[in-house]
């Protein structure tokens, strides 16, 4: 509803627009003589268009203010016979007012009150809201403390776990600090290398330290821990189809600082690398040279052999008066591959093959091999025995532990450097040295905790050969064995 009032004649109130009784702002304005309460903001001749907040009324000029204010005074001169009329006026304005406050009250409300039909429908001690106290005791800890979904997460799990005893939960927190202050962490070692200048800046210095770990400790922890020997793998090589771990390839198998390299057959005891008679599937006498001693996937021992020949079975194309002669003098062929597999039942006993590269002084009596041949376009060739490929106990000594009930353990330690950079922006690159343990399957190796920083970090611009020297250094003693006390 719009008032209007003239001083000029009597009071009088006249209903301009009426929007179902719904009040606007009430915006006073001295137009004509007159004051006018409209719901819209008027806009002024002489002052621009302004925007207040509700309950706020909008003013010309100071000057126009200053002829307003006259105004009043006259006429509230001549409105001395009227004061009833407009306190009743000024009642219902203050009136409006009040209901026009609690309407913007109403519309201005941040937080409502739930409904009565949508309250939870709770029983017991904790009820309006919760069930039980475990809930409620968890509602207030997350309120307290204001504790992140990934917190809260965590300790859900650990709560669910099937391991998890209440009675267990250490209730003082010293406790676990004096714990941290016992955790089996590593030496550190400290060495001084060399900086490259071609990658540092001219005022750095020539040398930094290097903080390296020892793989003789890393080794040490890896074996007190119950967790990873479960899975650690220290068994002969596997002759399996599906090649997916190390286990299954040639250096696991023929070399004897990872594979088993010795096996007893018949009260006598056969190493990789030597030479037997055994018979095939004809029941024939044949020599063969013993490359690996492997285990097939029902867990029963086979041979990796490699076949000798005797001038008989040579092929036709290399046979002739010369190599006639020389198998009359004991010389016998080492045939490359392929490489046969036999079961331990087929082997006969050993015999003493001589090569012609190895020992200087041969008796004229012993069997010696001087050539190898091998197959190249469907077509038989020789070579000398020299260009062969050496079997890994032509070059690798095992020493025997101090006690025969002394477990050997035979690692297989994969080491790899990774560079990356340390700033986002700049380009300062830092050095990373892992190792892994190859004795682990493919899905233990995969996972991020099983990669063990074994040396450390080299600092922008280090010599990585000069870094390294002290872990080469390590490993040449541990490949001659180490004796550890693990697991008690």
């Amino acid at each position: 509803m719009d008032f209007q009032y003239n001083h000029k004649d009597d009071l009088s109130f006249q209903d301009i627009n009426d929007d179902n009784n719904a009040y606007g702002s009430i915006n006073p304005q001295n137009y004509n003589d007159e004051i006018i309460f409209s719901q819209d903001n008027v806009n002024s001749s002489n002052t621009e268009e302004e925007e207040e907040s509700d309950n706020e009324y909008n003013y010309e000029e100071e000057e126009e203010e200053e002829d307003n204010n006259e105004n009043n005074d006259e006429e509230e001169e001549k409105e001395g016979n009227n004061d009833d009329n407009n306190n009743q006026v000024e009642e219902k304005h203050n009136n409006d007012e009040e209901e026009h406050n609690n309407e913007e009250e109403e519309i201005d409300q941040i937080v409502e009150a739930l409904d009565e039909d949508k309250l939870p429908f709770c029983n017991g001690e904790f009820a309006l809201y919760f069930n039980n106290y475990t809930t409620m005791a968890l509602f207030c800890w997350l309120q307290k403390h204001n504790v992140s979904t990934k917190v809260y997460e965590d300790l859900v799990n650990i709560i669910h776990n099937s391991q998890f005893e209440p009675i267990h939960v250490v209730k003082n927190i010293r406790r676990f600090q004096s714990w941290r202050k016992c955790l089996p962490l590593l030496p550190i070692i400290t060495k001084s290398i060399k900086i490259s200048p071609k990658k540092t800046p001219s005022t750095s210095q020539g040398s930094k330290l290097s903080y390296q770990l020892s793989i003789s400790e890393i080794i040490w922890h890896v074996f007190n821990n119950p967790m990873l020997m479960k899975h650690m793998y220290f068994e002969p090589g596997i002759n399996s189809e599906e090649k997916s771990e190390f286990w299954h390839g040639n250096l696991w198998r023929e070399s004897p600082l990872f594979g088993q390299h010795e096996i007893l057959i018949s009260e006598v005891l056969y190493r990789s690398g030597d030479f037997v008679y055994y018979h095939d599937d004809n029941g024939q006498k044949k020599l063969e040279r013993l490359r690996s001693i492997l285990k097939n996937d029902d867990g029963y021992y086979q041979l990796r052999i490699q076949k000798i020949l005797e001038y008989s079975d040579l092929p036709g194309n290399l046979k002739g008066l010369p190599g006639q002669r020389h198998s009359i003098t004991g010389e016998v062929w080492l045939q490359d591959e392929p490489f046969l597999i036999i079961m331990t039942s087929q082997i006969l006993k050993k015999v003493t093959i001589l090569m012609m590269f190895q020992h200087q002084n041969i008796p004229d009596s012993s069997l010696r091999i001087s050539k190898i041949i091998y197959k190249c376009n469907d077509c038989w060739h020789v070579r000398n025995v020299k260009l062969s490929y050496l079997h890994p106990s032509d070059y690798i000594s095992i020493r025997n532990p101090p006690s025969s009930f002394i477990p050997i353990y035979k690692l297989f330690l994969d080491l790899y450097y990774d560079d990356f950079g340390t700033f986002r922006n700049v380009y300062h690159s830092l050095g990373g040295v892992y190792v892994q343990f190859g004795n682990m399957p493919a899905h233990q190796r995969k996972l991020i905790k099983n990669h063990f920083i074994v040396i450390g970090f080299i600092s922008f611009g280090g010599k990585f050969d000069e870094f390294m020297i002290p872990f080469i250094s390590e490993m040449k003693e541990l490949e001659k064995g180490k004796v550890m006390t693990v697991q008690g």
